[in-house]
């Protein structure tokens, strides 16, 4: 009787090839990971920003009551004088970033000022730091340019502070301001070429930190390409999907982890199928590759341009929509 020997027509590295992926796989979901674990402890060190629902919110705790509901009220009268907000923020200090780095956070998330108009600005004191910020938005930068708050600063808000009177300095800084944006007669200070410049300075800005995480992994995607070219579909789409994540979320972590795990996900499904459609040596093609095929990007995002509140009493006040390119100006005392 015959016996019927089955042997297989792969060579022995053939047979290993699909070890070797996933060892490959591995390595690069790995590498990733840890870039990922460091962009969440640098995100956790940064200084977290308030939530806004008062004008003037003292973290730093350097105001009485009294003197704060005044102020809270002298805001509230400047509002309805020029149309426009502004916000007093108290905090101990900015670290690891600089007063400018996080006031500009601050500003462009609470999106104090209407939403067109960009009548906003923010007060930013960092006690423990010494620094002052005066961030200013769009619709202003005529009015309140980086010279004047320079000088609001330098002249006004530091003297006082050096005095250790801080409700003193926020109010005269109030007053400097309110006399500043009140006598830009002309409404439309600001022209759509001055408007474009700041718009794409900030562009610019933000295109830095939506790739700096991409960035970040190059010296490890480039060794693995040089060594294969087989992942390179899986990495392509765990950086969209990591880039996408950022653009709608503004998240560095959550970025991380959704680019992290299309990475892992399209490998795979990349090392499964596209194996089967390869010509082993000596055999015959079983089945033909259709390509790479990848599904609906399904984006989702939404914006809301609800106007302000100016209401005096505690509570229910929030940005209006408005919009920050980075003017303004820092100084210290």
């Amino acid at each position: 009787m015959n016996t019927l020997t089955l042997t297989s027509t792969l060579p022995p590295s053939a047979q290993l090839a699909p070890w070797r992926t996933l060892a490959r796989t591995l390595a690069l979901a790995c590498a990733f990971l840890c870039v990922c674990i460091a962009h969440v402890a640098r995100a956790q060190d940064l200084a977290a920003i308030p939530a806004l629902s008062t004008r003037v919110t003292d973290n730093a705790l350097i105001l009485g009551a009294d003197a704060k509901q005044q102020l809270e009220q002298k805001l509230v009268a400047f509002e309805q004088a020029t149309g426009g907000q502004l916000a007093v923020l108290t905090v101990k200090t900015t670290q690891p970033e600089t007063i400018e780095q996080y006031a500009f956070r601050v500003a462009t998330t609470w999106k104090l000022g209407g939403k067109g108009s960009d009548k906003g600005a923010l007060l930013v004191l960092a006690m423990d730091d010494k620094k002052i910020r005066i961030e200013v938005g769009y619709g202003w930068e005529g009015a309140l340019p980086d010279v004047t708050a320079k000088r609001i600063i330098r002249e006004t808000i530091a003297p006082f502070f050096k005095q250790s009177q801080f409700a003193q300095g926020i109010d005269a800084a109030i007053d400097k301001i309110q006399l500043a944006v009140s006598a830009d007669v002309k409404a439309g200070s600001n022209t759509v070429d001055e408007k474009g410049q700041w718009a794409q300075s900030h562009n610019a800005t933000a295109k830095d930190a939506t790739f700096e995480s991409l960035m970040s992994m190059a010296p490890v995607l480039l060794g693995v390409l040089a060594v294969t070219s087989f992942i390179f579909p899986a990495i392509v789409v765990g950086g969209l999907a990591g880039a996408g994540t950022f653009f709608f979320t503004g998240s560095a972590p959550a970025a991380g982890i959704a680019g992290f795990i299309a990475l892992v996900l399209a490998t795979l499904l990349k090392g499964i199928f596209g194996s089967v459609g390869r010509r082993p040596l000596g055999g015959r093609r079983v089945h033909r590759d259709s390509g790479w095929s990848s599904g609906p990007w399904i984006s989702t995002g939404g914006s809301s341009s609800g106007g302000w509140s100016s209401s005096g009493d505690s509570g229910g006040f929030s940005g209006g929509g408005g919009d920050f390119g980075g003017g303004g100006a820092s100084g210290d005392w």
